[in-house]
């Protein structure tokens, strides 16, 4: 294009007009093109995956051994669940199953339990357990390989789209931008969440106060330290007075006087 220009100036005081639209086919023409077709190309599969659509279809648990002994209480969950006695819960896991590819121990192995409304529960174990691969169900970041989970009555397999609309999240690893401010993000999550724009800044001081983020909020999140990193995601899985909130605890790496963050 510089060298069209340049060419075009010289020769125009010579009276010649040479000058060509830098749009032309064989100039930048043909590159605006390709990006066009590659912008709609990818979109699309972005949205494909988005939705599961290359995603093979959930693998058979028949071949998993029959359930073991079990503590007392934790059978008789199971038998309350599969009897259909946690279909008024706020959240019901029944028989929910996680096989990784090319793994024939179950990572989360028909998991039953409820969860009535306005209860807080702690999913407890040690590393490898399953905690994370149930969250991560429960959420759609993974494919349910068998069994359902309900939240608000709303399928996780089936209606993704509204269990999102009923939950927040707190994820084990912190989704914050670093250039942004904590009142921004806030402020920005409340968008996204749909609430009313007059309400906005109301919602997001809310979210301010009830984390102990006063003294920090106006500052860039990437200058937080790590306790006040998770104060701001617990704040942000608030947002919208959700019936279910996720928060995956990094509680190793938090100290005594940021346990507020959890009552």
């Amino acid at each position: 294009m510089v060298k069209n220009q340049a060419m075009a100036d010289a020769l125009e005081r010579f009276g010649e007009n040479r000058f060509r639209s830098p749009l032309a086919w064989d100039m930048v023409g043909k590159n605006l093109f390709a990006m066009a077709i590659e912008g709609v190309i990818f979109f699309s599969i972005t949205v494909l995956i988005q939705y599961h659509f290359f995603f093979k279809a959930r693998s058979s648990t028949s071949h998993l051994k029959p359930i073991g002994e079990e503590d007392e209480d934790v059978a008789r969950e199971r038998q309350r669940i599969l009897s259909g006695g946690g279909q008024s819960d706020i959240l019901e896991l029944r028989q929910l199953t996680k096989i990784y590819k090319r793994k024939q121990k179950p990572a989360v192995d028909r998991l039953c339990v409820g969860i009535p409304r306005g209860e807080c529960f702690g999913l407890l174990g040690v590393n490898g357990a399953g905690k994370t691969s149930t969250f991560k169900m429960l959420t759609g970041d993974s494919m349910v390989t068998g069994g359902e989970a309900y939240l608000a009555s709303k399928s996780v397999t089936k209606e993704i789209d509204e269990v999102h609309q009923n939950m927040g999240y707190c994820p084990q690893f912190d989704a914050i931008n670093d250039l942004l401010t904590g009142r921004e993000h806030l402020e920005f999550y409340a968008i996204l969440r749909g609430v009313p724009e007059k309400e906005v800044c109301e919602v997001a001081d809310w979210g301010i106060r009830k984390l102990g983020l006063m003294k920090y909020v106006d500052k860039a999140a990437g200058s937080y330290s790590g306790g006040n990193m998770r104060k701001l995601s617990t704040a942000i899985a608030l947002i919208g007075g959700p019936p279910v909130v996720f928060l995956v605890s990094r509680t190793n790496s938090k100290h005594n006087k940021n346990s507020c963050s959890w009552s």
